[in-house]
């Protein structure tokens, strides 16, 4: 099992999050959700006490640089854990791959890719390769 947290800066439900989510969870992975507000003391104690494999990022233009500053301050950290993102942003800026606080890009339609990329991780399998959906 897989432990994934999905990291956004508001109170919205994305379904994006919820379609993961769920794909997460029928492949046997847990999954969490932490609402985070420039507090990084919180966001800390957070990662100590969920300690997830992977760290997600839904991103929107609008909370592109919440996810490129926290990333950012998550491995400067060191925290042990795959730093993702997909969403729109990512599919029309695949170029945020280049940035240091970033692991993964999901480009496109990301529910089987996610649970492929939670698989490899679980069976500490190479997941660099996983092949974008045509």
């Amino acid at each position: 099992m897989v432990k994934v947290l999905f990291l956004q800066s508001v109170w919205f439900e994305f379904e994006s999050v919820m379609l993961l989510s769920s794909c997460l969870k029928n492949a046997g992975h847990k999954t969490y959700l932490h609402i985070h507000r420039d507090d990084n003391k919180k966001l800390l104690k957070v990662m100590k006490k969920i300690k997830p494999d992977i760290i997600a990022f839904p991103t929107l233009t609008a909370y592109r640089m919440f996810m490129l500053e926290t990333s950012t301050f998550l491995k400067k950290k060191k925290v042990p854990a795959i730093i993702a993102a997909g969403g729109h942003d990512c599919s029309f800026s695949p170029e945020l791959i280049e940035h240091p606080g970033l692991d993964v890009l999901c480009i496109g339609e990301g529910d089987d890719a996610f649970v492929e990329l939670a698989n490899a991780v679980q069976n500490n399998k190479n997941y660099t390769k996983i092949k974008k959906e045509d």
